[in-house]
């Protein structure tokens, strides 16, 4: 017996020994200072990932509404709603007065496309606008700036690399004209856009303190796995603070960081061929890596039909609610651990699965929510009344923010 647990522990050490080292992640630089420069800190560590909390729901319910067709006027939350026609690309903006969609001119060619963590700023083409249409910083481009990801918080907006094979972000403040490279040295990330060339993927998802991170870590081609795991990890001593199997690595399922930065969302696909279930699971994950499961839903999916996506997730401002769609659209109250399934499903016809128009934005008092299930009008949600009023009669305008208005 003494000689088996003696040639037990040999076999530990050696499968320890050889086992290849995590790769360090570094720091950001700054752009001004060329080359690129990488300040070492710890190797990465994988420590115990905290078993997810599971918060039973107070209520999950279904509230189906009839979506009304009259005016939005005196319907509508503050604010301005930026909106694309997609035959003729002219941008319009609509108010909370009701009014007609007033044409976007005076500015640069463009498109908007992405509200700041402040709901105060949409980034137009090459610059900022703000809600009465104007202009507000410089406009400015690099060539090496990718497509835009997201705003970074209230200032700072993170672009992708040129290409999709580029390990960088590079993060721009257009009030400042600042520019940093942000270069996590990261040899694991699952290559996902080796295996679909010419779908967008996200790489790195980070915080604004930039001090944490999630991305997709591949777990090893001899696996034969096809779910890659999503994790968490602290770019200060490089420890992997959360993990997640399962993961669907596309572009629809980027993690969201709560506009306080507070708390990552979390939502996971995992499609079952077999049954053709989808099945999505909502997660909410704090800074030191303690997960909550809030919901794990389904819905059946025919390949010869519509096709259901469980993709977006969405804070609202106040970071109270977080909205995502599965079969349907649902939204979830993170303080009175409710749930509501709003019965209005989202459906994508053969042919037509890449929906390049924005999905779920929210009000910027977090009142109300627009949804737009795939090629149908937008309807707009208010969760505080229980009414559902279609946001435009034309197909072709669909939303693509909401901000303030002064």
């Amino acid at each position: 017996m003494r000689n088996r647990t003696l040639l037990f522990l040999l076999f530990v050490f050696l499968l320890e020994s050889c086992a290849a080292p995590m790769t360090p992640v570094s720091t950001q630089t700054l752009i001004s200072t060329p080359p690129v420069t990488q300040t070492p800190i710890p190797t990465l560590t994988v420590s115990a990932t905290p078993t997810p909390v599971s918060l039973p729901l107070h209520n999950f319910t279904k509230r189906c509404l009839n979506v009304e067709r009259s005016t939005t006027k005196g319907f509508l939350a503050k604010g301005t709603i930026f909106l694309r026609n997609f035959d003729s690309d002219e941008i319009l903006l609509l108010t909370s007065t009701g009014e007609e969609p007033r044409l976007l001119t005076g500015v640069p060619e463009g498109t908007p496309d992405g509200v700041s963590q402040n709901w105060a700023w949409m980034f137009y083409g090459n610059s900022v606008i703000a809600s009465n249409g104007e202009l507000v910083t410089i406009p400015h481009r690099n060539n090496q700036w990718g497509m835009l990801q997201s705003w970074l918080d209230s200032e700072r907006i993170i672009f992708r690399g040129p290409t999709f094979k580029s390990n960088v972000l590079y993060i721009y403040n257009p009030f400042t004209q600042q520019e940093q490279i942000f270069t996590p040295n990261v040899t694991d990330r699952y290559q996902y856009d080796k295996e679909l060339s010419g779908w967008p993927v996200w790489k790195f998802v980070p915080d604004p303190t930039l001090t944490r991170m999630a991305y997709v870590r591949a777990l090893g081609r001899a696996e034969k796995k096809y779910r890659p795991k999503l994790v968490l990890i602290n770019l200060e001593n490089g420890e992997t603070l959360w993990e997640l199997e399962r993961f669907s690595p596309g572009e629809r399922h980027m993690p969201v960081w709560s506009p306080d930065g507070s708390q990552l969302a979390v939502i996971s696909d995992d499609y079952q061929s077999g049954s053709e279930i989808n099945r999505w699971e909502i997660y909410t994950v704090n800074r030191d890596g303690q997960s909550v499961q809030w919901l794990d839903v389904s819905g059946k999916s025919g390949w010869l039909g519509d096709v259901t996506w469980g993709d977006q997730v969405e804070w609202s401002p106040d970071g109270r609610y977080i909205a995502f769609y599965g079969e349907s659209l649902y939204i979830l109250d993170t303080v009175s651990r409710q749930a509501v399934d709003y019965c209005i499903p989202y459906t994508a016809q053969m042919g037509n699965f890449i929906n390049v128009r924005k999905t779920i934005m929210w009000s910027p008092d977090s009142r109300q929510v627009i949804f737009q299930p795939s090629n149908y009008q937008a309807v707009v949600i208010d969760i505080e009344d229980n009414r559902a009023i279609q946001l435009v009669d034309d197909i072709a305008l669909g939303p693509l923010g909401w901000i303030n208005s002064p």
